[in-house]
């Protein structure tokens, strides 16, 4: 089994952000994520409602975790900025 050093990982960060390979986070959320969560809003759903309808819908977050009302909250608040 091969394990991966920290300096080996980073080492490795380094050079695909070289090549120009965003490594990370996603920066933004899809359109059609922010379109649907401001759409559920302007519906009067709750932020913990909009999470829950996101979660049935399988609309993927940012991070691949659960979506939760503070995500919502999130992405909504930087859409809008």
């Amino acid at each position: 089994m091969t394990t991966l050093s920290r300096p080996g990982v980073s080492a490795g960060m380094a050079r695909a952000r070289a090549l120009g390979v965003h490594v990370g986070r996603p920066r933004v959320a899809a359109d059609a994520t922010v379109d649907r969560a401001g759409e559920l809003r302007g519906e009067g759903l709750s932020y913990r409602q909009i999470a829950e309808r996101l979660a049935a819908e399988g609309v993927p977050t940012l991070g691949g975790k659960s979506w939760t009302k503070d995500a919502v909250v999130y992405l909504l608040k930087r859409s809008s900025s």
